[in-house]
């Protein structure tokens, strides 16, 4: 009996309890705050340099500091948590977002003024000493391939479609096969091209330094069109240094 009476008392169900004074205070899930990747010079490949980021506003503060002892001509790229980077003597770094820690470095050339463009896991890159487009393993920084140009090359690249668009200051736009380095198409302008192209539904527009704008079919680099500026005084053209920016 004595067992039985244990058993009951180990076994039984406890009875109900009812508090009606309870509050339910529901879990407070953070929102995770977005990042979005800027992963060519320019923001997109229309170069419109604009993010509609909400939330963004000052008083900003001081994370961290990265000198690279060199001129930092042109803004770095960033991709997910990597800040892409090339100083005025050529060397590209690779940079930790978060903590300024630098992942790797690698001196490409002597001069450059550019930014780098990523895409597919590559970085793409031009240089002015020596005259030169390059692809470069994003995660390691070794060279992938490399393509000589007939002149120097301070035009920030854009990649589609499996190739990589740039100028010259030979007056070229080339488009390159961005797993090889390969020759697609060259098309010559009658002025150095200093800019990056900016590129909108199928068609590139870059200018040159003899005050021409081109707009060029990425496809084969046919031109679609050629416009001058308006000109300096008596005579004399402009020039076209910047990116252009395609909108509207």
């Amino acid at each position: 009996a004595g067992a039985v009476f244990v058993g009951y008392l180990t076994w039984k169900r406890p009875g109900d309890v009812t508090n009606t004074s309870a509050t339910f205070n529901p879990k407070q899930v953070k929102k995770k705050e977005e990042s979005v990747d800027w992963s060519l010079y320019g923001l997109n490949r229309a170069r419109t340099r604009y993010l509609p980021a909400k939330g963004l506003r000052p008083p900003f503060r001081k994370l961290w500091h990265f000198d690279a002892k060199q001129l930092l001509e042109f803004s770095p790229i960033s991709v997910r948590s990597t800040l892409y980077v090339m100083s005025n003597d050529a060397k590209v770094f690779a940079i930790n977002s978060e903590t300024g820690n630098v992942k790797w470095k690698r001196r490409i050339g002597d001069l450059s003024a550019a930014s780098p463009a990523f895409a597919h896991k590559q970085l793409y890159v031009t240089t002015l000493e020596p005259g030169q487009a390059m692809a470069l393993n994003a995660k390691t920084g070794k060279v992938v391939w490399r393509r000589e140009l007939p002149g120097r090359s301070e035009s920030s690249p854009i990649v589609q479609g499996g190739r990589v668009y740039f100028g010259d200051e030979s007056g070229n736009v080339w488009a390159l096969d961005e797993k090889n380095g390969k020759v697609a198409w060259r098309t010559s302008t009658d002025g150095n091209v200093k800019a990056g192209p900016a590129l909108h539904d199928g068609t590139l527009f870059v200018g040159n330094y003899a005050g021409q704008m081109y707009a060029l079919r990425a496809s084969d680099g046919a031109v679609r069109w050629q416009s001058s500026d308006l000109g300096a005084s008596f005579g004399r053209t402009g020039r076209f240094y910047s990116t252009p920016a395609v909108a509207f």
